[in-house]
């Protein structure tokens, strides 16, 4: 058994002090109700008793619950005395959750610093003791004036909580390279935000307020319930034995696919086999376990979990910078959530509490049971004006070469129907659409064949865009796809445009080189007819449905094929699907596409496109500004990872043994994913193409 912690634990800020006297009554009342033998198990729970039912000064929990439900009382403006149901209902409800939760972990042995309650008098009764405690939350709010409403409301947040807990198990179960982060951060939000979002609703419905006035305290809430859930996979792996009251790298002994591991194993780094055998072992001793942690930080698994924790907690503190309450309700709230995550009692250091006591100060982490850089101290996120995506590569002089051509190429345009003279072309013109060979293929040995496949493919693009207005015309796809694999009689003026860049594309091109960018081309033909389908028939993506589609409509992928043929290299077939290469180029991809969905959110929200930003709004429930702030950030993650996968392009070929001029064609493919990273987002600067209403 592991033994209870002797280490002092963090002081707690005035507000959970006020909210235990708040709840305390309430929750002694509803332990009286319950059967002598369940009440003895729930008090132990609690902290009041010991095993035998004697009175005790335990540590018990922290009732962050009940202080969020107070706090949206005053936030309200209502008489908290009105809320003490709701204090007692989500307290009830966080202990019968506790109580589950340790039995079906199985490893739980210790919780606040005393053996756990299924250890101290079995299974069986702390079972029942967590359904009677569920029970009794139920009963309370039944009693209460708006009971239809809180208790609709109330198990609403349960129900999010146990769907959270069902689906756990499943990221156990399946390979971490295969977890989908959004699924993961979903089960965080269920379990570490759910029941604080519930409180924070229930503190505005009893004291007689609409549900909608309590609604950014729960978004708040989610947010911080997401960062404690990422901290408490930090904490499990890296953690203080004695502050968490269970052995060191638990998770990684338990083989947990937590949010370190995910992060980790998906990164694209060199050392992931590595790990993933580490991990595979059928024992782990010691030395591998502190090896398998010592990976997962250099594999930038750690940095995750840690991005994830500053950003949610960022964002709980920026919605509340959007709610209208006295100041004093905005520091205890801003507070309790800092606290929630952090284990420090933020706010003003200096400002007395309520026990006459001076509020504590320390370091982020000093009372945290793993040393991890949350940022807290340093102003929160401004959620007004994000940052714009990160771009580390340096800036390019790119040759003028499309002056060369531009006269030419506005001609093939005309000339195959797809521009005509006067006001469209004057329009195409301003939007520099040719100048985007120069900036993305400043290499390029054919430089009129590279603006003309650009300009094709913005040609395409519009014209998908309006089709989804009207009849999606399939026979424009299929003809397409087969121009890529036989020759046919093009019907219409893109298709053929198409076959005529084709044949100038497929010259002096291997086999296998043909056949690889054909299936490029194929796959971008059919992401913008499913993209387009999709916006006709009005259904809306998930944000991961949406990035999977814009994997293929965006043509990113192809047009690195492109870079290739118009720079005279073939990157051999079986180097071109090496892990490391796949890596680079989603990472080029992703900043890409997601630097796109940035560019063009204003315009996207006039035409009622699907953007990626407007999609995180509505499933995180979150501003414009903080929702664009979460896209960036992930921006700048891909770009960062693009650039580290980069610098390790030598240790690359001497792994696989490349001979020197297959080293010499990697390098020109690593090289040609750079000049698109940095290319396309130098070409954003200048172009209008992406404000509201120009297209």
């Amino acid at each position: 058994m592991t033994t209870p912690s002797t280490v002092s634990q963090p002081p707690l800020p005035d507000v959970i002090h006020r909210a235990r006297d708040f709840a305390r009554s309430g929750l002694e009342e509803a332990l009286s109700r319950l059967h002598p033998d369940l009440a003895r198990i729930c008090g132990y729970y609690f902290g009041w008793n010991d095993v035998e039912g004697n009175p005790t000064r335990g540590r018990g929990s922290r009732s962050l619950q009940a202080a969020l439900v107070m706090l949206a009382a005053e936030a309200s403006g209502g008489d908290p005395a009105d809320a003490v149901p709701g204090a007692v209902a989500v307290e009830l409800t966080h202990n019968f959750s506790l109580l589950h939760d340790d039995i079906a972990d199985g490893d739980e042995v210790v919780r606040r610093d005393r053996p756990t309650a299924w250890l101290a008098f079995g299974a069986g009764p702390a079972i029942v003791a967590g359904d009677a405690l569920l029970n009794e939350a139920v009963r309370v709010l039944a009693a209460t004036a708006n009971a239809a409403t809180a208790v609709r409301v109330f198990t609403d947040g349960v129900d999010h909580m146990i769907h959270a807990w069902a689906s756990e198990p499943t990221f156990d179960r399946a390979p971490a390279q295969d977890i989908r982060l959004d699924a993961y951060l979903d089960c965080c939000r269920g379990k570490g935000g759910a029941l604080l979002g519930t409180g924070a609703l229930l503190g505005t419905i009893l004291c007689g307020k609409p549900v909608h006035d309590g609604e950014a305290l729960r978004r708040a809430a989610h947010h911080a319930g997401t960062a404690w859930q990422a901290v408490n996979d930090l904490e499990n792996i890296w953690g203080n034995a004695a502050l968490v009251g269970k052995p060191g790298f638990q998770d990684l002994r338990l083989r947990k696919n937590t949010l370190p591991v995910i992060a980790a194993v998906q990164s694209g780094h060199a050392e992931v086999p590595r790990l993933r055998a580490l991990l595979a072992q059928e024992t782990l001793h010691e030395p591998d376990l502190q090896a398998a942690a010592d990976l997962l930080e250099r594999l930038g698994g750690k940095a995750a979990a840690e991005e994830v924790a500053r950003t949610h907690l960022g964002l709980a503190l920026g919605v509340l910078e959007t709610v209208a309450v006295p100041a004093r309700v905005r520091e205890d709230l801003a507070e309790l959530l800092q606290f929630t995550v952090t284990r420090r009692p933020g706010g003003d250091a200096g400002r007395p509490g309520d026990r006459g006591e001076p509020r504590a100060t320390s370091r982020p982490s000093d009372f945290l049971a793993v040393d991890v850089n949350l940022g807290i101290g340093r102003k929160q996120n401004d959620m007004s004006h994000p940052a714009p995506p990160a771009m580390p590569l340096p800036r390019q002089e790119h040759p003028p070469v499309v002056d060369d051509v531009r006269e030419a190429h506005l001609s093939w345009l005309h000339r195959h129907g797809l521009l005509s003279p006067g006001a469209a072309t004057d329009r195409y013109l301003k939007t520099r659409v040719p100048d985007i060979a120069s900036y993305c293929d400043p290499g390029s040995g054919s430089p009129l064949l590279s603006s003309d496949v650009y300009g094709w493919v913005f040609q395409y693009d519009d014209y998908m865009d309006n089709a989804a207005h009207g009849t999606v015309d399939p026979a424009v796809t299929s003809e397409l796809v087969s121009i890529l694999h036989h020759p046919l009689t093009p019907t219409h003026p893109l298709t053929a445009a198409f076959s005529d860049l084709w044949d100038r594309l497929r010259t002096g091109m291997s086999d296998a080189w043909c056949h690889r960018m054909a299936w490029l081309w194929q796959e971008y033909l059919h992401g913008n007819y499913t993209e387009t389908a999709d916006r006709r028939e009005g259904r809306v993506p998930t944000s991961s449905e949406h990035l999977r589609i814009k994997d293929m409509s965006i043509s990113v992928h192809a047009m690195f094929a492109v870079a290739e043929r118009t720079g005279g290299f073939e990157v051999p077939v079986e180097v071109w699907h090496a892990g490391y290469l796949a890596a680079l180029r989603h990472h080029a991809a992703r900043h890409i596409i997601l630097t796109n969905d940035i560019r063009s959110f204003d315009q996207d929200v006039a035409a009622q496109r699907v953007n990626l930003v407007s999609l995180i709004m509505d499933e995180q429930e979150l501003t414009s500004a903080q929702a664009m702030q979460v896209v960036t950030q992930q921006a700048d993650r891909h770009v960062h990872e693009f650039c580290a996968l980069g610098d390790r392009l030598g240790s690359f070929c001497d792994r696989l043994s490349l001979a020197r001029d297959t080293c010499h064609v990697v390098r020109r493919h690593v090289e040609s994913l750079r000049h698109w990273v940095r290319g396309s987002y130098d070409w954003y600067d200048i172009t209008n193409r992406y404000t509201a209403g120009t297209r």
